[in-house]
Formats: C-alpha cells, structure tokens, sequence
C-alpha cells in the first residue's frame, strides 16, 4: 500500500485498469487456446475411433455380401462367372480393409481377435476356390453340400463371423471409452476456465480494492480534517506521507491549518488586548 502512494493518482487508474484489461485478455487466451487444443485432441480422437468403426462396418458388410455371393452361385449356375466376379471384388474389399485394421494400434483382445480371423481368412477362401471349382465342373449337388455341410466353408466362416462381431463389438467399447474421455476433457476443460475466470476476477477485485483504498483512505483523512475545521477544531493532524497528487494536496492542507492555527492565536492574543502580535500573511 505504501508503494502504491507513492504512485500518482492517474498512474493507478490507468495502471488498474490495463492490470485488468490484461487478465480479462490473459484469461480469455487461456480459454481459446485451451479450447482450441481440447477440440483438435477430440478431433484426432474421434477421426480414429470413426475410421475404425468404419472399417469394421465395411468388413462386415462385405463379409455377408461373400457369402450371399456365395449361395446365390449354388443356386444360379447360369451366373456362376458374374458370381465368380463379384465374390472376387468383396474379398478384395475385405483384404484391404483388414489391411486397414490391421495397420491400426489394436488393444489385445482386438488383436487376439484379428489372429483368429488371418488364421480362418485363408482356409474360408480356399473352401470358396473349391465350391466354384465343383460349380465350375457342373457339380451342384457337391457344391451345395459343401456349403451347407459342417465343413471347411461353415466352420471357418463361422469363426471369421464371430471374430469380426467380436471385434465391431470391442470397438464399440473403445468408441464409447473415447467418448467418456472426451467428456471428462471437457469438463476439465470447463473446470479449468472456471478457475482461470474466477482467479482473475479474485485479482482484478484485489487490486482494484487496493488501488480504491490508496485513493479513498487519503481522501478520507482530509475529508475528516476539513470537517473538524468547519466545527471550529483547528487543531487538526494529517499523518498522510505520500508522493502522489493526494500527498501533496495533503501537505498544502497541513500549510493551511498551519496559517490557520497562527491566525487563531493571533486573534486571541488581539483579543485580549496583545495588539503586538505579529500576523503574517501567506500572500500579497
């Protein structure tokens, strides 16, 4: 407080204000820039779970649509080429697209779960190499016994069906996981603007306390010094040492009751009947 008297009047005010200026702007930054990380973390988050769900979903979508191929061979011989074509361009699509969730960082049951089906993909795609094969040599009644029999083409298709359930079913979890993160982001994200918000506010309130009280507690001292000297009371006593407009307006205050007090014992003295006594004036 002492150094703040020392400061003038017009350098507090101006000096207080840009203080506030630059917590309001100062709290603001935080909050855009913190922002701005939060939704490019969020972002990047999002885009990886989403990709995957994607993959996953093509895969899927692909995988059902091989096998449809597969029955609609058996039982539209006539169309066994455009079958054949069709077939070829799904598992493409699914080769691809596992190259894609395989490139991917996998949690362990994820990857337990891609092993199964690179150890199932191989095995399913020969059974289908024979039943085109049987199809292909005119031999419906084994094609279609292939397919429907307990063999290479069941079995290891219901292995990759299982797996890719069991992996769209993992990443569901890691997307709704991300989800909870990205929520408990935000709100730390929230918390922390609060506080930076409500730390500013403390400071900006703090110093503007400081710097209303470096004006008004002064002022006050005057005011209560002029008030005694309106009732009469000149012996009046300001004990403000400061170098700013108010201590200066303080020490001509003191060089007034000073003149005062002297014009006061000089009207006494004449009073009573002490005409020597000398009254200097202050001005011509």
């Amino acid at each position: 407080m002492q150094r703040l008297n020392n400061v003038s009047v017009g350098a507090k005010l101006t000096g207080g204000f840009l203080l506030i200026a630059l917590l309001v702007i100062g709290v603001a930054g935080v909050g855009f820039f913190g922002m701005q990380s939060v939704d490019a973390e969020l972002e990047g988050l999002f885009a990886d779970e989403l990709q995957h769900t994607a993959e996953m979903g093509r895969i899927d979508a692909a995988f059902y649509a091989l096998q449809g191929e597969i029955h609609l061979a058996a039982l539209q011989p006539d169309q066994l080429a455009r079958r054949q074509q069709l077939a070829a361009g799904r598992i493409a699509e699914i080769d691809q697209q596992f190259a894609l969730v395989s490139a991917k960082a996998l949690s362990a049951e994820e990857a337990a779960e891609l092993d199964k089906i690179r150890a199932a993909w191989p095995l399913y795609q020969q059974a289908i190499a024979a039943i085109f094969a049987q199809l292909q040599a005119r031999d419906d009644a084994g094609a279609q016994q292939a397919i429907l029999a307990d063999g290479s083409f069941t079995q290891n298709g219901a292995t990759l069906a299982a797996a890719i359930d069991q992996m769209t079913t993992l990443n569901e979890r890691s997307a709704a996981t991300a989800r909870d993160d990205a929520d408990a982001t935000q709100n730390n994200a929230r918390a922390f603007l609060l506080v930076a918000a409500l730390l500013g506010f403390a400071l900006a309130l703090g110093l503007g306390i400081a710097i209303s009280r470096s004006i008004t507690a002064p002022l006050g001292q005057v005011v209560q010094a002029a008030g005694g000297i309106a009732e009469g009371d000149l012996d009046q006593r300001l004990e403000l040492q400061a170098r700013d407009e108010l201590g200066q307006l303080a020490a001509a205050f003191r060089q007034m009751i000073s003149y005062l007090q002297a014009m006061a014992q000089a009207a006494q003295a004449i009073a009573a009947n002490d005409l020597p006594a000398d009254v200097t004036p202050r001005s011509d």
